[in-house]
């Protein structure tokens, strides 16, 4: 890290091409990548850190890399793939909080504010997901196997939750959850009284309100009573899958489904809701296999499902769903241990399991590993283990939240090595070089600029 006080901006035209010329001097900065003539500066105030990156060429590159504390400049191209070889005498100088820039991190773990406030019982079995820049969670069971209605909003601006309107159907765990045009939805899971469920609840967070839809289909032996099942969203869709339920009717022991639902929110095949808005409608797609505890997120057009149990085994296979094609297809296995009741969030085009249990083994593993997937190339890279965050380290956990809100996944509660150990702690992570990967467009500025 070097050191340093002052960052100036200044902004001029080479050849057609934009120019961002950095002055960096008495101030903090690091280089945080650099190959293929391209590279990246953190820049770092008393109260925020920046990122700016762009193309160069390899002289520049050398100089960003043995940059001292004397005043350099540092230039890039934010519109073409040129490389800039010559930087325009600077004309303006602009503040830089005036620039879309984003937070530096990189493959990194940070302990965020108790999930609840401290208020909230540490939950594991909870349902999250986020809405704009918000996240929800709510739910979930306490070490006395006592079922939570609680719903709360975590903030990541403000670091602070905040709570909400408790959840429509009552003290649940083991739910499944998902978000879709701008509202949140929460189905299935064990009441209080540990009977599986089968209503299918909306929130809306601009009124606080939870509104019953069109409850979740079941199958021909067991219908509409599920829990431990997995969901993800697709486009204008929520799709609903697997689960277990026992048949206290029978005492026959557990059943693990394997049939998979997609939620049409506007559909009126059931009539109206309350408040005169379809109930939406639940259509049957290709199953999947008998699972429970697995985990799933989507990416663009895709969902993917992986991990979990069911009578005979636990799992680390790996599963793509096409709605295109309603077709499943096997993807490379997680590279990591089998487990069950791992979470699962995506960040843009990456994916990431995290945490879980290892129950294949005659004691439980409680895992606190991450993995990163690639569905570009269909492969998995192991990052830092959300412990990686607390000082000497932390256990393994499982039945954790999973969610991502913007460019940020989070790992909410769950339950500790040795199962006994319930949790209310959060953790924010951001991944490898995250905000490289991230293209966002400079907006206009002023002061004479010419970003556009």
């Amino acid at each position: 890290m070097k050191d340093a006080s002052k960052i100036g901006l200044a902004i001029g035209i080479l050849s057609g091409v934009l120019v961002l010329t950095f002055f960096i001097s008495n101030g903090n900065f690091d280089v945080i990548k650099s190959n293929n003539n391209t590279a990246a500066v953190v820049l770092s105030t008393n109260t925020d850190s920046k990122l700016i990156y762009g193309k160069f060429d390899s002289t520049d590159k050398k100089n960003l890399l043995n940059v001292s504390t004397s005043t350099k400049k540092f230039f890039g191209d934010y519109v073409s793939s040129k490389i800039i070889t010559k930087a325009q005498t600077p004309t303006s100088n602009i503040d830089t909080k005036s620039i879309s820039t984003l937070k530096v991190c990189s493959d990194t773990w940070t302990q965020k504010t108790d999930y609840g406030a401290g208020i909230a019982s540490a939950v594991e079995s909870a349902v999250g997901f986020s809405i704009g820049t918000k996240g929800y969670v709510g739910t979930g069971s306490d070490a006395g196997n006592n079922a939570h209605a609680d719903f709360w909003e975590y903030d990541p601006a403000l670091n602070i939750w905040t709570q909400k309107a408790d959840y429509g159907g009552g003290k649940r765990s083991r739910a499944v959850g998902f978000s879709m045009n701008g509202k949140g939805y929460i189905g299935t899971g064990m009441t209080d009284s540990i009977l599986p469920s089968s209503d299918f609840w909306e929130y809306d967070p601009s009124l606080n309100t939870w509104t019953r839809k069109a409850d979740i289909p079941g199958n021909s032996i067991y219908p509409a009573w599920r829990h431990s099942a997995f969901g993800f969203v697709l486009g204008n869709y929520g799709y609903i899958g697997g689960g277990t339920v026992y048949p206290f009717t029978t005492g026959n022991g557990y059943t693990y489904f394997k049939d998979f639902y997609q939620y049409d929110p506007l559909s009126l095949t059931n009539g109206l809701d309350t408040n005169g808005n379809p109930k939406g409608a639940w259509i049957s797609k290709a199953d999947f296999l008998p699972r429970a505890e697995a985990s799933s997120f989507s990416i663009g057009t895709k969902g993917y499902v992986g991990t979990g149990y069911d009578s005979s085994a636990v799992y680390k296979d790996f599963w793509e769903y096409d709605p295109s094609l309603n077709h499943w297809t096997q993807k490379a296995n997680l590279t990591g241990s089998t487990r069950t009741a791992a979470v699962g969030f995506s960040i843009g085009q990456l994916g990431f399991i995290s945490t879980g249990v290892d129950t294949s083994t005659s004691t439980p593993v409680y895992k606190k590993d991450l993995w990163e997937y690639n569905p570009a190339t269909n492969h998995w890279t192991q990052r830092a283990n959300y412990d990686t965050a607390i000082v000497g380290g932390g256990y393994g956990r499982s039945n954790s939240v999973g969610l991502s809100i913007g460019n940020y996944g989070y790992i909410v509660g769950g339950v500790l090595t040795g199962g006994i150990a319930y949790q209310d702690t959060m953790f924010s992570y951001c991944p490898y070089n995250n905000l490289l990967n991230t293209t966002k467009p400079i907006p206009t500025v002023g002061n004479g600029g010419i970003i556009q």
